[in-house]
């Protein structure tokens, strides 16, 4: 429950920031690629070690497993904070206007 508990926070920021803030600023493959990496190179082969190979207690396991919150969301506040994440998705063409006389 503690592990969960402390992973809410995280997953917080994770929906805010990654999923809402950033695909509406146009950078949507952030996200994307960051669940990707995080979770398939990062969570899950480290809660197989700690599965077969450690042999840890249950807690640490699902901890293992939802360690890829934290880690998205240092990613998803670096690009926040250090990179040029708002883009003009409009248009920037003028409407022409067309009169029928």
């Amino acid at each position: 429950m503690m592990v969960l508990a402390v992973n809410c926070l995280f997953t917080g920021f994770d929906a805010i920031i990654l999923v809402s803030l950033l695909r509406a600023a146009g950078m949507g493959k952030v996200g994307f690629y960051t669940d990707i990496v995080v979770m398939w190179m990062i969570a899950i082969p480290l809660a197989w070690l700690g599965l077969l190979k450690w042999s840890l207690a249950p807690q640490w396991i699902v901890a293992l497993v939802k360690i890829d919150m934290p880690l998205k969301t240092i990613v998803a506040l670096y690009t926040v904070y250090k990179t040029n994440w708002i883009h003009n998705l409009t248009r920037e063409e003028i409407p022409t206007e067309t009169t029928t006389d």
